[in-house]
């Protein structure tokens, strides 16, 4: 989400129709020296996943971001393959669209 604080509130819950927050463990204090999820774990909406060594969620989400944006654009190659059976498939009249027969 763009423009998001990284001290989520309760409302920024509620706006979103959210009814926890998920986090790792590792939660950083801020400059007041509460938790940046202190709101949200006082109002028991909070759930704590444990830190995986060497695992990083953030590196996760990015990749399969970057799956998700691929879907949309076509390889030359796919593009290609595209081009080739609408050539040589039929259309509803069972008529070739092949060159050859044109």
């Amino acid at each position: 989400m763009v423009g998001v604080d990284y001290n989520p509130s309760i409302e920024l819950l509620d706006q979103h129709n959210c009814s926890h927050s998920v986090h790792g463990d590792d939660i950083a204090i801020g400059p007041d020296g509460k938790d940046s999820y202190y709101y949200i774990k006082k109002a028991d909406r909070m759930v704590l996943v444990k830190r995986t060594e060497g695992i990083s969620t953030t590196d996760i989400v990015g990749r399969l971001l970057l799956l998700t944006k691929d879907h949309h654009f076509e390889t030359e190659n796919q593009l290609f393959k595209r081009r080739l059976s609408h050539e040589f498939c039929s259309n509803q009249e069972g008529v070739s669209n092949n060159i050859i027969n044109k």
